[in-house]
């Protein structure tokens, strides 16, 4: 073979097979394989062969096993090396190392193209060596270096096959490009469809992966660049042309290593998941804490913010490869990080469920292990599907398949004993339930056969020709609430969805739908009406019923009465009405009995739509509202009365008074209820009656209330007012200072706050002043008490202590109780933290100290003896409340008599 870009030409004999089963065997791992059906996936004992990571394989369209590889060598379905296909150049090591491409128009020879750092192909027939197989053109050279990734879907045609691979060969340019190479039907490889210069770099090892409705691109990069995890680019499968590069969003955090391996797409391509682990980075190493997941993306969701949920596995688990199956479920390989006996692999059981996947680690490999990979297959295969999920039992279902080519026939048995060869059949079911809907089809010659699991719903049960008999309220615009139709077809409605239609025809298409159901004009009396009535599975049955216009007086109803309360928000006056009390008085006036409804409205058309029911206790300013009776046979009447709000009783009392704190000082304050009621009662805050006259009297402070009563139609109506009663302010002292410097003019500087002006003395008997300061002169010594009190007498006087110190000139010990002890007067411990004070006689000898408040002072004695009289020295040191230290030194005198 001189060169790959030849026409293969070969004659055939076509054979229809009964099915197309390219994907049913995989192998893999060590020794690792799987028979896949559209179900169920069995595990196989009978691989010979060892991949730490790709891997293909290929049945024929019977599902039985052509041949396998790890892209190193290539094994007969006898798990014996096929001829010629040892050391094919590839290498075991590789994420995607190979994968196998029919001929469409001769189902003996393939395709098995791998990869190393270069792309080959080799061409193999199975007709040859007894139907083993023989590698008849090895290891052609496509792309010499810098490949990365091998995927494949079928052309836009059905019919050829697209192989893509991601390669950086092109000296001094290190952005990647994308190689597209078309196999045509008759095995010819069409010169490669080349993108590039898109600014997108592939590093490492990783997976590439198209959709199965080849629109899509998706792929990873096994390293730590960052930028460069996870990429999604649009293809076309048409021009075999990748554009549209956009970076997926991901969790990745700061000194943390993010590692994407696995890719794949959900079977109708709308979801994406990848295989991750993370772990953090302790100087410059990969470290501890690993955790995996698998990320799912939804690729509907335009917001590349929202479109990410995160799977976490229990356990920690490498990156690995996924791959989508025929049955629709994603599998994935799965080896334990540090480990390598994991003999299990996960499956994802609803890869198009957003918010649960269902992913488990539930199939059994019998001992053998998957590794990092699975065998990597053409995408398109898995896109062969029935789309309908339920049904409704009775509603008619269209089926559909969505396949990668033009669908040549089809024959269908819906599971109950109905068959179709219809492409699309319309089919209903009678019965609800779980049917299993298979279908053969016929693609490219070859017949496929594909199964799905339809849950059939019930439809909701109705009961038909019910009525809604209404009031004819005397004019031609009479209306219905359609709605009120619902509880008499079906008695649980929580769950169901009424639509209404004026004919039958109507309802079973879904048009002309009645625009405002609940306030319907009738066209005729009667009128026959039908609904759509849809629950929560959207099953839908129809029902018919008709609404009625009866005539009927139910004679005048009497207004009633209530007491008002202003509302300032509406700034009216409004009522609580008892409607329970004023529905007895109907029963007993009418003379109607249980089987009578009595529900009032505030307009005539909610009482004829029965909308808006006003509740027993009704709150409203006076105003006209509607009674409606119903008896089991309809609409007994409708009739208007008159709600009347007595106006309020009037109450001009302010909320606060003030009051001296001695009345009998001052005149009292004496308020007055309104003239224009009938009863007062004046209260205090336990609810005592202190009176019940018009007029009261203010003698003491505390909360009290007025609650007065006034009859108005036939009824008393009261209203109350609480008010409090306080006596004013009293004036507090802002500011007193003593000076005791001057000890022959001790002086007292006083100020106070206040509202009023006032008079202050020293003895509670002689004051002075009015204003709101005084000074007090010539002090004697001592602790003194100050009294303020108001001019007018009328707020509370206020008294507090001061200290003013002074120094005794002489004292005369003689036990006569006067003057015996010598001492600092005015102190207090009030005023002052500390005292220390020594004397001292004339040689300078400590005869006496003074340290304690307490103390009357020196008694003129030291160590026991009676001094003589004579002059003494004193040294004082004070420390006050604010820490300030007094320091004064002088003489007095002893003197005895």
């Amino acid at each position: 073979m001189k060169n790959y870009f030849i026409f293969f030409i070969f004659l055939f004999i076509f054979i229809p097979t009964n099915s197309q089963n390219e994907t049913n065997n995989w192998y893999f791992g060590f020794k690792g394989a799987l028979k896949i059906d559209n179900k169920t996936a069995t595990s196989l004992t009978n691989s010979t062969m060892v991949t730490s990571k790709g891997s293909a394989s290929i049945s024929n369209r019977f599902g039985e096993l052509q041949f396998y590889t790890n892209s190193e060598n290539i094994y007969s379905k006898n798990h014996t090396p096929i001829k010629n296909g040892i050391r094919v150049l590839g290498d075991r090591n590789v994420a995607q190392n190979s994968i196998i491409v029919p001929f469409l128009n001769d189902v003996k020879r393939y395709y098995l193209f791998t990869a190393s750092s270069s792309l080959y192909f080799s061409e193999i027939n199975m007709s040859n060596n007894g139907g083993l197989g023989e590698v008849v053109s090895k290891d052609n050279l496509l792309i010499p270096s810098g490949v990365k990734g091998i995927t494949g879907v079928h052309h836009k045609d059905g019919k050829s096959i697209w192989i893509l691979v991601s390669s950086s060969s092109e000296l001094g340019n290190k952005n990647t490009s994308f190689y597209a190479y078309l196999i045509k039907p008759d095995g010819t490889i069409e010169p490669p469809i080349i993108t590039k210069d898109i600014f997108y770099e592939r590093k490492g090892d990783g997976v590439l992966k198209i959709s199965p409705n080849g629109k899509k691109l998706a792929a990873v990069n096994l390293n730590n660049d960052t930028s460069n995890h996870l990429t999604l680019f649009d293809f076309d499968n048409n021009t075999g042309l990748v554009s549209n590069r956009r970076g997926m969003i991901t969790t990745v955090k700061f000194f943390q290593v993010v590692r994407f391996y696995g890719l794949e797409f959900s079977n109708d391509s709308n979801f994406l998941y990848t295989t991750v682990i993370e772990e953090e980075l302790f100087g410059g190493d990969i470290n501890s804490n690993p955790e995996s997941y698998i990320y799912q993306y939804d690729l509907n969701n335009g917001n590349l913010l929202n479109q990410l949920t995160v799977f976490k596995d229990d356990d920690v688990f490498e990156p690995s490869t996924l791959q989508l199956s025929r049955n629709g479920k994603i599998y994935r390989a799965m080896q334990k990080k540090g480990e390598r006996n994991f003999n299990k692999i996960g499956q994802i059981k609803k890869p198009t469920n957003l918010e649960n996947p269902n992913f488990t680690i539930d199939v059994d490999l019998s001992g053998n292990k998957s590794n990092l990979g699975l065998p990597n297959f053409v995408q398109s295969y898995f896109r062969t599907r029935i789309l309908e999920e339920s049904a409704c039992a009775k509603n008619p279902l269209t089926f559909n398949i969505d396949t990668y080519t033009n669908i040549e026939s089809a024959s269908w048995n819906f599971g109950d004993g109905e068959t179709s060869t219809e492409i699309m059949p319309t089919h209903t079911f009678l019965n609800e339930g779980l049917y299993t809907v298979k279908a053969t089809i016929v693609i490219n010659g070859a017949n496929v056969e594909i199964e799905k699991e339809i849950e059939v719903f019930p439809l909701p049960k109705l009961i038909n020709n019910e009525k809604i008999i209404q009031c004819n309220n005397g004019t031609t615009d009479n209306r219905f609430n359609l709605n009120n139709i619902k509880e008499k077809i079906n008695t649980d409605t929580s769950n169901l969805t009424f639509y209404y239609y004026e004919t039958l025809d109507n309802a079973k298409n879904d048009v002309s739908r009645i625009p405002n159901p609940e306030n319907y004009q009738n066209k005729s009396n009667p009128q026959t009406l039908f609904t759509r009535v849809i629950n929560l599975n959207s099953c839908y049955d129809f029902a018919e019923f008709s609404i009625e216009l009866t005539s009927v007086n139910l004679g005048a109803v009497t207004e009633m009465y209530s007491c008002g309360t202003y509302n300032p928000v509406n700034s009216k006056t409004e009522g609580t009405f008892n409607l329970g009390e004023k529905r007895i008085e109907i029963y007993k006036n009418f003379s109607l009995n249980s089987t009578n409804t009595i529900t009032f409205y505030e307009t005539e058309n909610d009482a004829q739509t029965k909308r808006n029911i006003i509740a027993d206790t009704f709150i409203s300013h006076a105003k006209t509202i509607w009674v409606r009776v119903d008896s089991e046979l309809g609409c007994g009447g409708i009739e208007s009365f008159n709600l009347i709000v007595n106006s309020e009783p009037i109450i001009n009392l302010q909320e606060n008074y003030s009051i001296c704190y001695n009345p009998s000082l001052k005149p009292a304050i004496t308020i007055s209820a309104d003239v224009t009621n009938n009863r007062f009662e004046w209260k205090n805050s336990l609810g005592a009656i202190l009176s019940t006259n018009k007029e009261y009297t203010l003698t003491s402070t505390g909360a009290f209330s007025l609650t007065v009563y006034k009859i108005e139609n036939g009824i008393e109506c009261s209203n109350l007012k609480k008010f409090n009663v306080t006596n004013p302010d009293k004036p507090i002292f802002s500011s007193i200072k003593v000076n005791t410097e001057d000890e022959t003019n001790n002086i007292i500087e006083v100020e106070v706050f206040g509202n009023s002006t006032y008079e202050f003395s020293l003895d509670n008997i002689n004051f002075f002043s009015n204003a709101t300061s005084h000074t007090f002169i010539n002090v004697i010594p001592g602790l003194k008490t100050i009294y303020v009190r108001d001019i007018n007498n009328c707020e509370s006087p206020i008294q507090t202590k001061v200290s003013v110190l002074g120094i005794q000139g002489f004292f005369t010990p003689n036990n006569d109780g006067k003057n015996d002890y010598w001492n600092i007067k005015g102190l207090d411990a009030r005023f002052y933290k500390s005292i220390n004070i020594k004397i001292f006689d004339r040689l300078g000898r400590v005869v006496g100290t003074i340290t304690d408040f307490n103390t009357l002072g020196w008694d003129g004695t030291f160590g026991g003896k009676m001094q003589i009289s004579n002059s003494y020295w004193f040294n004082v040191q004070i420390i006050d409340i604010d820490d300030n230290v007094i320091k004064k030194t002088g003489n007095f005198s002893l003197i005895r008599k």
